[in-house]
């Protein structure tokens, strides 16, 4: 009876347990494939499937609660949940839970773009941009680990995280492991890719304690884990079957019929258990190994060898065989077989990364390297190679290399290197070219402009000096088309250097318009520039590059005004530490462009006006060239024009604000109480020379008229509070500026008030004029700074001169130079016949007796023979040309300095018709001491011999 008694216990006990009440259990509603609500409002996926496998088992019923994750965990944390389904663990909620056996381990997913590298594992993550699924296992488990060195980006859904991946917000999507379904296949434009070391492993979870509901929870997972079920739900909607498991039910019949005691049942199922889940978890690493190893064959079409390192025994993967042409079969399977088809130059640097890297010394080895085909000819590789195994002793054991086919990106790096050479040997020839046309341009202009200069110093009919003025300003016009020319050239060819030096604003701005006087004063038109007050004047840059964008914008606004001004105007924009952002203005009253001329204004060899019967000639290069200086100088040009009204050109650049910035002068404290008029009925003028008397320390103001100014000036005086300068434009609308003068002499109470007569640096006034006039001093305008400041220096300064001084012209430095005539011994090398004529006369001009010489060889020779002052050397000659003269006569000049010499160097002037990058770096280098560039003027010749030390 008792034998009865315990078996029907045996029977009937489980029942008992089936009945009990069934558990609430939330799941989450949104986390698909696990469980998720279909179109038809029915939660499915797996755990619905799975949680039913469970309650088929008799061990345990659930009432499914659906729900967000916020929400089922509220519900559980309130006691109105018995369990949770799906959860991992962590040490916060051991606090509140307790959790079943893991019933599924679901690898993260990464989805990419088709286009972009991909990642399989977290090491890898450092420096991404990731999305994951806000609130998701992969945000938290990404938090946990601190992001792996990777930028998190949490979005609400799925689909908005795969579509920051699409858009290139994100480097790829982080999820669960997921198969694509019918219908519903959003991931079809990504490519997926398992990370390795991202696992999840779920569990069912239950208040702390309660054990009862637990051990059912448990009993049922391990019966449905056993039996086959689990494999099926769990192939269906997350990965491949696992490794089937020994199953209990194989062991039913053995347990059953042989009356085994209760003990013995126990003890056995059991055993059971614990069996099943080291075997699930081997199962598991097996099949996350042969996914790796899977990936590894299949990815990026790399042939893999797997290598023996004790029997020297390998493994090729069939791509092997495919790359190197041969049928799988012919290819030895050895590691002797990979080493010794690869190149002979490219073995050793192999052998030796191999060996470094067994020998534990790197962490892989990577190395290019040529392998031999079947057909003997060789393909380009890359090898990637590991030791993924070592003895106790360290020794290597097992290696996996990969090798990837880099034939394709060989060729490519080959051909770029071909291009690049053919491109710099193409760059070398333009230079040369543009070298040699530039010499061979310059050198006859030379010779016109210097014989017309010349010409124009003896005497001449009015006749004859018209036409040495018209072939002078041509030989000047064409120069200019030729420098716009050689210069578009030089920037489109690489060839144009900016320098930076210190200089002043106003000196590109002053020599600008100084350069355009002449032409201004033919048409009668004002020329005024205007800079900003209080902004930095000393900066940092290339004032030449500056000034020749000007030239080119006041140059046009000239040439297509007839009456009114032409104004530059410069300002501040910006300053940045030390970078200061300048904006330049050149306004005119001109014919104006239309705004389809304008659509065509900055293409080279393009004009405004392109008929043959257009009014103002030019090349069409100059706004072309003066666009891509601006760019260079990182600033942008453009114009804003109506046909009728006149144009504004402006521009933008960027310089360095020099250390220390200067004023226009330092003026002594007495000048502040000091007070100034100018007398300028041009209002942008009167306005332009107020800015630079206040600039001066002065409290200046304007009349616009004579009569206006006497006015003022009588009016101080009655104040009490006198002017103590005027300066009076000689051009008035009322009167003439001499009879200003002479009203104001007239008057006692200005007896004391200094004057400064404005004239045109066109049309200087003589001394005997100056001093005819009643004037103090007299400037040519547009008045430039420095000969202001020289001004009230003597005027208001402690010693003031006695006699007045007129304003100098742009040729008085050349006329003030010291006549040492046949003191300086000067020697010329010029192979140009013309042009030795012209600079002989030059020279003869300033007093001096020149010696001729055709080539570099002759110069040589002569100064060996004569002891020379200074040499004149043309850089391009027959025989031997300046460059390897002058290193001749240097090396010649240290041989006779080492022998005792005492005699000086001489002084080598370059002359040279290039004027391109490097040429005069190239003449300094090779012992020339000064450079002046084709066609040279004689006041610059002159110059540069004054510079030169006297050798007797």
């Amino acid at each position: 009876m008792r034998y009865l008694y315990l078996c029907f216990l045996l029977l009937v006990f489980p029942a008992l347990l089936g009945a009990a009440a069934p558990l609430r259990i939330g799941v989450e509603n949104n986390s698909d494939p696990l469980s998720y609500v279909d179109a038809n409002g029915h939660l499915t996926g797996f755990t619905a499937d799975f949680l039913a496998a469970l309650e088929n088992t008799g061990r345990v019923d659930f009432e499914i609660v659906p729900g967000s994750w916020a929400h089922v965990l509220e519900e559980f944390q309130a006691g109105r949940l018995d369990a949770l389904a799906n959860v991992t663990i962590r040490e916060e909620r051991r606090k509140e839970m307790d959790f079943s056996i893991g019933h599924a381990f679901v690898h993260g997913v990464a989805y990419f773009r088709p286009d972009s590298p991909h990642v399989h594992r977290t090491a890898e993550f450092a420096g991404k941009r990731i999305a994951v699924l806000s609130g998701s296992i992969g945000h938290t488990n990404a938090m946990e680990h601190g992001g792996w060195g990777a930028t998190i980006v949490a979005y609400p859904t799925w689909p908005a995280a795969l579509k920051s991946v699409q858009d290139g917000q994100t480097d790829f999507a982080l999820f669960i492991r997921s198969y694509r379904r019918a219908g519903n296949d959003p991931f079809s434009r990504f490519e997926m890719e398992y990370i390795d070391d991202v696992i999840h492993e779920y569990r069912v979870a239950v208040h702390k304690g309660d054990a009862r509901s637990l051990e059912r929870i448990n009993d049922a997972i391990a019966t449905v884990r056993s039996n086959g079920v689990f494999d099926r739900i769990y192939a269906k909607w997350i990965g491949p079957l696992e490794p089937h498991p020994i199953r209990l039910a194989d062991l039913r019949p053995y347990v059953l019929p042989g009356g085994l005691a209760l003990a013995a049942i126990v003890a056995i199922f059991w055993w059971q258990r614990m069996m099943l889940k080291r075997l699930a978890r081997r199962s598991e690493a097996l099949r996350v190994s042969e996914e790796r190893w899977g990936f590894a064959i299949e990815g990026a079409g790399d042939a893999v060898i797997d290598v023996d390192i004790k029997t020297g025994a390998a493994v090729l993967s069939p791509r092997w065989a495919q790359m190197l042409g041969y049928a799988p079969e012919e290819l030895g399977a050895t590691l002797q077989e990979w080493m010794g088809r690869i190149h002979p130059d490219d073995a050793p640097a192999m052998q030796v990364a191999l060996h470094e890297h067994m020998a534990g010394r790197t962490r892989s080895c990577v190395n290019e390297h040529r392998l031999r085909r079947k057909d003997g000819s060789y393909l380009w590789v890359l090898s990637r190679s590991l030791v993924v195994r070592r003895d106790p002793s360290g020794n290597p054991v097992r290696l996996i290399g990969t090798t990837s086919d880099i034939t394709e990106r060989k060729q490519s790096e080959k051909a770029l290197r071909d291009a690049r050479a053919a491109a710099e040997e193409s760059a070398r020839l333009k230079s040369q070219f543009l070298a040699n046309v530039s010499h061979e341009i310059r050198t006859p202009i030379n010779g016109v402009i210097g014989a017309v200069g010349l010409l124009t110093d003896t005497e001449l009919t009015e006749n004859q000096r018209a036409l040495a003025a018209i072939v002078g300003t041509s030989a000047q016009s064409l120069l200019t088309i030729i420098n716009d020319i050689l210069d578009f050239s030089r920037i489109e060819a690489g060839q144009l250097v900016f320098e930076a030096t210190p200089f002043d604003i106003r000196e590109p701005v002053e020599g600008c318009l100084e350069l355009l006087a002449d032409r201004a004063a033919a048409k009668n038109l004002e020329l005024v520039y205007l800079i900003d007050e209080g902004m930095k004047t000393r900066l940092i840059g290339d004032a030449g590059r500056l000034r020749q964008v000007l030239v080119n914008l006041a140059g046009n606004a000239v040439k297509f005004t007839e009456t009114g001004e032409v104004e530059v105007r410069v300002r501040q924009v910006a300053e940045v530490g030390r970078s200061v952002r300048l904006r330049f203005e050149v306004r005119d009253t001109g014919i104006g462009i239309t705004p389809e001329q304008q659509g065509r204004l900055f293409q080279p060899f393009v004009q405004a006006d392109g008929s043959t019967t257009r009014k103002y000639g030019g090349s069409g290069l100059g706004l072309a060239i003066s666009r891509q200086l601006v760019g260079l100088m990182g600033g942008e040009l453009g114009v804003e024009s109506a046909a009728g009204r006149g144009s504004t050109f402006w521009f933008t650049a960027e310089f360095e604000g020099a250390e220390a910035d200067y004023r226009d002068l330092a003026a002594p404290p007495a000048w502040r109480s000091l007070r100034a008029l100018v007398i300028d009925d041009h209002e942008r003028s009167g306005e332009a020379l107020r800015r630079q008397f206040s600039a001066a320390g002065l409290d200046c103001s304007v009349a616009v008229r004579g009569g206006a100014g006497m006015t003022a000036l009588r009016a101080a005086v009655r104040a009490q509070r006198p002017f103590a300068l005027v300066a009076i434009d000689m051009k008035l609308s009322d009167t003439t500026g001499f009879d200003l003068l002479r009203q104001v002499r007239s008057e006692p109470m200005l007896a004391g008030l200094k004057t400064i007569l404005l004239t045109t640096i066109r049309e200087p006034l003589s001394p005997e004029e100056l001093a005819a006039s009643g004037a103090d001093r007299a400037l040519g305008k547009p008045v430039r700074h420095r000969a202001l400041e020289e001004a009230l220096r003597a005027l208001l300064g402690r010693e003031q001169r006695e006699n007045p001084t007129p304003a100098l012209g742009r040729n008085d430095a050349a006329a003030g130079l010291v006549k040492d005539g046949p003191a300086v011994r000067i020697l010329v090398a010029e192979d140009n016949r013309v042009n030795q004529t012209v600079i002989r006369k030059q020279l003869e001009k300033f007093g001096y007796d020149p010696v001729l010489v055709e080539n570099g060889r002759q110069a040589v020779e002569a100064v060996k023979a004569e002891v020379f002052d200074v040499v004149l050397m043309d850089c391009q000659m027959p025989e031997m040309d300046g460059i390897e003269a002058t290193r001749h006569i240097r090396a010649w000049e240290v041989a006779q300095s080492q022998s005792g010499s005492e005699r000086r160097p001489v002084h080598i002037v370059a002359l040279t018709a290039h004027a391109i990058k490097g040429d005069r770096e190239q003449c300094l280098a090779a012992g020339m001491n000064d450079y002046l560039s084709k066609p040279v003027r004689a006041e610059d010749i002159a110059a540069a011999i004054q510079r030169a030390p006297r050798n007797s």
